[in-house]
This record gives structure tokens, C-alpha cells and sequence, in this order.
């Protein structure tokens, strides 16, 4: 988000800048793109360019300013100084209203990853923490992030903390001319570095190395001087945002961004400020109004929208319109009461750090490290929750996060169960073996066990070949494949146990998994195939943690029924393989959860009025556990069992 005020300012060298009522405008178009695209109003299905718009504009308005100052320390500290006086106060009381509000429904998890994220967002880092956490900002897990939108912000702080620095010195050295041609060098480069990272990645929403180069073209922007080409100029205004509105309505979650896409956004936008100037449609009173408010507007918005996901508030036009119009009325609170005095009051560099930086970010430090000591605080949510929390807490905390996507060199780490036994096993597979973890530590235990876990992300478990799910990148389960399978062939172990969501992977995939069994079979090992837990499409932890937020009653209302038509084809298909295998190879161990997880082609939710999952399709670790004793009651270990076993 860029500074949303592009009113006169004086500098150190008494220099103003012209005001822009055209730039303004712009900052509306920005706005009303994000937020008809979160709040899904069509056809603005690529609204999210209109994050990269403030970025443009900031850029342009950032080295506007810093293009008029002389020397290099003084005018750095004074950029600081109006830069946290105009952004941070309301940044600070944004983050009170909105951790007081979600304080009453977050689940204690949560609440600890809430405040993570608050901490990450006041130090401004927080497009690094969502890249850890969530990855996929399009995700509809991502929704619920109550500060997912301060991504932005963050890479607008980091682009404040580092470019005035570098800018104010290569302006002392270097002559006009040279300084010009520079940023140019510079933006082609991170915009070269953007292509390149969004092509290999489907991860590159949230870097700083792939945005920069959109303040850098703004930066650009500051140094020309295109007053012949005014008229001529003046004509592409129209097309331009023309063409930016079509881009919002043609791109969608689907498109590759930022990257090209980004790129192309970044121009239009430079044509528009380049040549908008006394553009009568931008410099309108309407545009000018939401403009001078679309800091405020965007940073409360999307509190709303995070809400209303979390607690599973199904949306509509009328909830949409009421919803934007307290938005605006909290945006015109805002300005009028927040944004524009603290702007004018005259405190030093130490004071405005200190209250405005400093101080929110020891108090959220302080709140952070007594709700994660008093685990999320359960009682919160009352009795229930505290039930609740008492029986899966315990099972949150081991290294199969670490062992998950493992890159590391310590696979020693990664073993569990056992770990003095003598006789081994290898957990191989994509998530849904992860989240066997707790099932096999019970097993493994049990049954005198050491086991090694090593799973990756959307990684199907073939021996020399790369089977990532869709839209998923080759290469990373190309790598464990092959180290996962080197290390089958070592002769090692007495088990090699593979878990998939195999109803994700296409049926020509998964005929390769003859390969898989062979190899296993070679190395003289046992392999184990451990088949899937019940899933009908519907995330079942918040269809659970409902009734825990709202404070009614559970009634079974989450169980599945066995015969849902979710998948059919795909399980289908998978049961038909699975038959194949037990034929082909009756050395092959089965091990289905839902023999203790379904019973009367309904299954379980919850136990005793515990939820088990952790989404659609992934089971938690008190799930994972109290499932696996179950198994253990009925069917005894599996893990002791000798070829040809087969145990369902």
C-alpha cells in the first residue's frame, strides 16, 4: 500500500511538490480493484493488480521526494520520521481493534499464530512469514489470516528501510543522467529476477525480490521529464486504464503473478501517472475522497473478510454491502481522526519511534510469549474448548514439521518410535504420510520399531521418476524420490512404508507404483501401503470448531457418510489398484484407517467429542493416535506382521 496522501509537503530544502488530484484518483481505482475482488464482486477477478498499483505509486511519490533533498543523513532522517508519523499510528490502533476482536473467536492455536503474524507484521516482515505459512496467497485457508493483507505493507517498509539510503547516496555521486539510467538497470534486473522466480515457482506471490521492481518503476518514473509528449501522452490516459480494469477482469488465481503479468500492470500504471495530470475523471471529488482514504479502507477491509471465512459465514450482496459501507465509515474515522493528526504532530524522531515502532512491538512480544506459555488461552471459548484443547495440545508438538519437505542433513532427526531398536523402517509419501506420523509412532513403539519419516509436499513415492501433484513443482519431489529410494536400495530396512492422498494423483501416475512395490520388494524389505482416512470435499476441522466459536451444541453433524460421491472415480480406480497389488504382490501389507474410523458406512468426525481432522482430508495427531490404539484393539500390529499379511 502506498501512502495514500499525496498532499503537499514541506522538505529540508523548503521545496513542495506539486499536488496530484489525478494520483489520488488513481489510489481509488487501486482500492475499489482489491476490494471488489476480495469481497467477489465480478468481473474484477484480478483485482489483486491493484496491490502493484500502490506500489508504482509509491515508488514514484518516495523517489519524488527524496529527488528534491540535498545531503544524505539529515534528509534520511526526516523521510523516517514522516514516514512513521503518517503510516504507523494507525497501523498501531488497527492492531488493538482487530487482536481485541478476533481475542473472542480464534481457537488457541490460532490466537498464538495471530499474534506470530501480528509480530512479524509491526517488525515488517509479515510477506515472509505468510510465505511460510500459507504459500498460496489464492488458497482459501489464506482467507482466514486476519493480517494476511499486511503483506504489502511490509514490502513497502522494507523498500523504505533500504532505497532512501542507497538512492541519497548514489544521488551525491552520481550525475543526473547517470543516477537515471541506473534505476533503470536496477528495475530490469529485479524484473528479470521476478520472470525467473514466478516461472520456476508457484511460491512467489509474497517475496520482496519479486515486487521491488514495481516501486523501481515508479522510482523511474520520478526522473522523467516527458513535457513534449504532454499532448500526445494525454491520449493514452483513457486506454490505459482501460486496459487495467480489462486485466482485472481477465486475470484470475489462476494466472502466473507477478512476473510478466505484473509487469505489464506496472506500465499501464506509469502511463497513467506519467501523463494523468489534470485528468478530469481521476481528479473527480468522488475518486479524490475514496483516494485520500484508501490507506485506511485497505487496511480495514480485509479483517472482515478473514471473519467472515473463519467462522464459515456464507456471503451475500447484502452482507457485502453493509460490510463495505462500516468500512468506509471506519476509513473516514480514520483519516479524519487518526491518520491526519498524527501526521501533523510535531514529535521528534525518538518520541515517534518509540511509541509508534517500538513500544507496540515490545507489547505484542510480551502478549506473544504469555499466550503461547498459557497455550492459547482455551477457557477463552469456554469449557468445551478447554476439553477440546486438552486433548489434542499435546499432540501438536514433534519433528515431523522438520522432517516434512526435508532438505536438511541430519536425517537421524527424523526418526521416532523405538529409536534404539534394531529393527527399521522408512516413512515415505506426501502429506497424508505425515499425518500417520502419530499412527505409526503408536505402531512402532508397539512393535519394538525404529522409524525414519522423510515426506514431501504433493509428492507421489516413485522410484526415479517425478509425480508431483498438479500445479505442483517437479523438481523438489524429483529430489526426494531419489534420496528417499537410494536409501530403500542401501538394504536398511525391514519396512518401507508409503502414505498418499492417492485420489489426488491421475490413474497413469499411480500405475507406476509397481516400480515402487518392486524396488521395496528388492531391498528385502516389507512394503506397507497405508490407504486413506474418510473425506467428502468439506473441511471438516472448521465444520467441527464451529459449534466451539459460535458456543452451541456439537451434533455429529461433521460424521461422513462412506458412500458420499466425492471422488467416486478416483477411489474407484484406487481400490481397483490396491486389488491388483494384493494379487500381484501378497507380501504387501494394507493398513485402512477407516476399518476403525467407519461403521455403518458413517465415519467419525470426532471422538468422543474431540475433532480429528485438521482440513478436508488430513487427520490431526490426537486423531492419528487414538486411531491407531484402535487398530492396535482390533487388528493387532501390523508392523510385526509377516509377508503376505494382510491387515484391513
Amino acid at each position: 500500500m502506498s501512502d495514500p496522501t499525496f498532499a503537499p509537503e514541506r522538505l529540508a530544502n523548503n521545496n513542495t511538490l506539486k499536488f496530484r488530484e489525478d494520483i489520488e484518483g488513481l489510489r481509488a481505482v487501486a482500492v475499489v480493484l482489491v476490494l471488489a475482488y476480495h469481497f467477489g464482486l465480478p468481473p474484477v477477478t484480478g483485482g489483486y493488480i491493484g496491490v502493484d498499483i500502490f506500489f508504482v505509486i509509491s515508488g514514484f511519490l518516495i523517489t519524488s521526494f527524496l529527488a528534491k533533498e540535498t545531503g544524505v543523513l539529515a534528509p534520511l532522517k526526516n523521510f523516517y520520521v514522516r514516514r512513521a508519523k503518517r503510516l504507523l499510528p494507525l497501523v498501531v490502533v488497527f492492531s488493538v481493534v482487530t487482536s481485541i476482536a478476533f481475542a473472542f473467536v480464534l481457537l488457541p492455536e490460532d490466537l498464538i499464530d495471530y499474534l506470530r503474524s501480528l509480530r512479524s507484521a509491526l517488525s515488517f516482515q509479515s510477506n515472509y512469514w505468510f510465505d511460510t505459512q500459507s504459500k498460496d496467497y489464492f488458497a482459501a485457508g489464506s482467507r482466514e489470516m486476519p493480517l494476511l493483507h499486511t503483506w504489502s505493507l511490509s514490502i513497502e517498509w522494507q523498500f523504505y528501510i533500504c532505497f532512501p539510503l542507497a538512492y541519497l547516496c548514489a544521488k551525491s555521486i552520481l550525475k543526473p543522467r547517470q543516477l537515471f539510467w541506473g534505476l533503470i538497470f536496477v528495475t530490469i534486473i529485479f524484473a528479470a529476477v521476478s520472470v525467473l522466480k514466478t516461472h520456476d515457482s508457484s511460491n512467489a506471490y509474497f517475496l520482496t525480490s519479486t515486487r521491488i521492481f514495481e516501486l523501481l518503476i515508479g522510482s523511474c518514473l520520478a526522473h522523467l521529464n516527458l513535457k513534449k509528449w504532454q499532448a500526445i501522452g494525454k491520449k493514452l490516459v483513457l486506454p490505459a486504464g482501460m486496459a487495467l480494469c480489462l486485466l482485472a477482469s481477465l486475470l484470475n488465481v489462476s494466472s502466473v503473478f507477478p512476473g510478466v503479468n505484473a509487469i505489464i500492470v506496472c506500465l499501464f500504471t506509469a502511463v497513467l501517472i506519467l501523463f494523468g495530470d489534470g485528468n478530469r475523471l481521476l481528479s473527480s471529488t468522488p475518486f479524490n475522497y475514496i483516494g485520500r482514504r484508501s490507506y485506511s479502507i485497505y487496511l480495514w477491509h480485509w479483517p472482515f473478510i478473514a471473519f467472515y471465512a473463519y467462522m464459515h459465514i456464507p456471503a451475500s450482496l447484502w452482507l457485502t454491502a453493509v460490510t463495505i459501507a462500516i468500512v468506509l465509515s471506519l476509513a473516514h474515522f480514520s483519516y479524519s481522526y487518526i491518520e491526519q493528526p498524527f501526521r501533523r504532530a510535531r514529535s521528534g524522531a525518538s518520541t515517534t519511534m518509540g511509541y509508534w515502532f517500538a513500544t507496540p512491538l515490545a507489547s505484542v512480544l510480551i502478549v506473544l510469549w504469555i499466550t503461547r506459555d498459557h497455550e492459547g488461552f482455551p477457557q477463552r471459548l469456554g469449557a468445551e474448548s478447554v476439553y477440546v484443547h486438552n486433548a489434542t495440545y499435546p499432540n501438536l508438538r514433534n519433528n515431523q514439521r522438520h522432517c516434512h519437505d526435508f532438505s536438511g542433513q541430519d536425517i537421524e532427526a527424523c526418526s521416532f518410535g523405538e529409536r534404539s531398536a534394531k529393527t527399521k523402517a522408512l516413512l515415505i509419501g506426501d502429506s497424508h504420510a505425515r499425518h500417520y506420523w502419530w499412527f505409526i509412532d503408536v505402531l512402532a513403539k508397539s512393535g519394538k520399531l525404529k522409524v525414519t519419516g522423510l515426506t514431501e509436499r504433493n509428492c507421489l513415492a516413485i522410484p526415479d521418476h517425478a509425480f508431483p501433484k498438479q500445479d505442483s513443482s517437479p523438481t523438489p519431489c524429483a529430489a526426494a524420490a531419489a534420496r528417499n529410494f537410494e536409501m530403500v536400495r542401501s538394504n536398511t530396512f525391514d519396512f518401507v512404508i508409503i502414505g498418499e492422498q492417492w485420489t489426488r494423483y491421475a490413474a497413469e501416475k499411480l500405475d507406476y507404483l509397481d516400480e515402487a512395490i518392486q524396488t521395496i520388494i528388492a531391498s528385502r524389505a516389507i512394503p506397507v501401503i497405508l490407504m486413506q482416512f474418510a473425506a467428502d470435499g468439506e473441511n471438516k476441522k472448521r465444520c467441527f470448531f464451529a459449534h466451539i466459536k459460535f458456543r452451541t451444541e456439537y451434533r455429529n453433524e461433521c460424521d461422513i457418510n462412506q458412500q458420499n460421491f466425492h471422488k467416486r472415480e478416483a477411489k474407484a480406480y484406487v481400490s481397483v489398484l490396491f486389488d491388483r497389488i494384493r494379487k500381484k504382490y501378497p507380501q504387501v501389507v494394507f493398513i485402512d484407517p477407516q476399518s476403525v474410523q467407519c461403521e455403518q458406512q458413517r465415519c467419525a468426525a470426532d471422538i468422543d467429542g474431540v475433532g480429528v481432522y485438521d482440513d478436508a482430508h488430513h487427520i490431526n495427531g490426537f486423531g492419528s493416535t487414538t486411531f491407531a490404539h484402535r487398530y492396535l484393539q482390533r487388528f493387532g500390529n501390523p508392523l510385526t506382521a509377516q509377508p503376505g499379511k494382510d491387515l484391513r
